[in-house]
């Protein structure tokens, strides 16, 4: 997988719920993010040395001119679990981003600071990716590593999208097979440990489980629905016994999904994740972000919430070898392009956010995802749009 963000102005805030206290449940958040719609448009103003975002969303931006400081944001990915807020560590005065993000002990998290700084946006969500452990051993190693970059997201006041293992995971060998419970076992042991490392509902976030194992361009093929979903349920079930945090399931959005969600219990899937990632400019976006078919798989799997994972890359290597280029206009249209086909998922009652990916994978055989200062006006604008099209957007770093 590639993988990973209102108000007019300075004294913009969240709103509250009636007695004073912040949303925190989905339904508060939902109504304080239609609440700020109400009374805001979305708007981008773009000059050659700093823009201003003004968001129709429940987070704001502050104009980098003023501050002198990127603009900082209040966001909640689509109702997911929020890390605490970053206010406490922004001076409330100029909205100062922290810079303790910036030192922080977390490579994913200075990858973002930089991003922050460039683009005048904070988000206060990032993905990581953990690998899954080979056995109870194992777990204890993988399961400290996972503690301490758990709470430093905390402290840095950010939610973590963990990404959990790979599709491929699904079929691998170096794992415990399912059938005796030594499966089960391991994910027991690694998710106890952190559990008794005192690892809260928040500070867990979303763990994205096994994903693209739908997609049939990875080595071997797609993964048979009956193995992914052998390895996935267990998995569900024993982040739910330990946490009320978020569990989804993560697929490529230009390979069938319906079979791979079909017969998972109700109440283990809180967001569907897809990823959305374009083949050339001239791809359309029906292909790689089949609107009717996940809302569908959301719907049967009983997820309310859509993470789409999407991105343009200036340059990347055909079927053949060779490289390909895209300009920056074809990035900015197919961003744009892509934005609106997100946000038509809201209209089947869904929750939708998003992430664009910002890094380089094009030495190691795949694509360029990031963005350069030529670039700078395209991320800016995808931003604009997807705030005004009330779909909140994180930075996808690479780690």
């Amino acid at each position: 997988m590639a993988h990973g963000n209102g108000g007019n102005g300075h004294n913009r805030h969240p709103i509250l719920n009636p007695d004073g206290s912040l949303p925190t449940t989905i339904e508060e958040r939902t109504h304080q993010h239609t609440m700020s719609r109400r009374f805001n448009v979305a708007a981008v103003v773009i000059a050659a040395t700093c823009a201003t975002l003004v968001g129709a969303g429940v987070w704001t931006a502050v104009d980098r001119v003023k501050t002198g400081h990127a603009a900082t944001s209040h966001w909640d990915p689509s109702g997911i679990n929020s890390a605490p807020s970053r206010a406490g560590q922004i001076d409330p005065g100029n909205h100062h981003v922290s810079l303790g993000l910036a030192n922080s002990t977390d490579p994913g998290l200075r990858k973002l600071a930089a991003l922050e700084k460039q683009y005048s946006y904070a988000p206060n969500a990032n993905a990581m990716h953990a690998e899954m452990p080979a056995n109870p051993a194992d777990a204890e190693a993988k399961a400290a590593a996972m503690v301490t970059r758990l709470q430093e997201y905390s402290k840095q006041g950010i939610e973590p999208f963990v990404f959990f293992g790979s599709g491929r995971d699904a079929r691998s060998k170096k794992l415990p097979k399912v059938e005796g419970g030594a499966y089960q076992d391991t994910l027991n042991a690694y998710f106890t440990y952190i559990k008794r490392a005192g690892i809260t509902d928040q500070q867990m976030g979303a763990w994205m489980l096994l994903p693209d194992a739908n997609d049939t361009s990875q080595k071997g093929g797609a993964v048979s629905p009956a193995d992914y979903q052998s390895r996935v349920v267990p998995a569900a079930q024993a982040i739910k016994t330990h946490w009320d945090a978020k569990v989804g399931l993560m697929f490529d959005g230009s390979d069938p999904m319906q079979a791979y969600v079909e017969g998972i219990p109700r109440g283990l899937v809180d967001v569907l994740g897809v990823q959305a990632l374009p083949s050339s400019a001239s791809d359309p976006v029906s292909h790689y972000l089949p609107v009717k078919g996940i809302a569908t798989a959301a719907k049967t799997v009983g997820a309310n919430i859509v993470w789409v994972d999407t991105g343009t890359f200036s340059k990347a290597h055909d079927a053949h070898g060779h490289p390909v280029t895209e300009t920056a206009e074809d990035r900015s249209r197919q961003l744009a392009t892509t934005v609106m086909g997100a946000a038509a998922l809201k209209g089947d009652g869904l929750l939708v956010s998003a992430q664009v990916e910002m890094f380089n994978n094009y030495p190691q055989g795949g694509a360029d995802w990031s963005y350069g200062p030529a670039d700078y006006q395209s991320v800016i604008a995808g931003i604009g749009m997807a705030s005004g099209q009330g779909v909140p957007f994180m930075f996808g770093v690479g780690e």
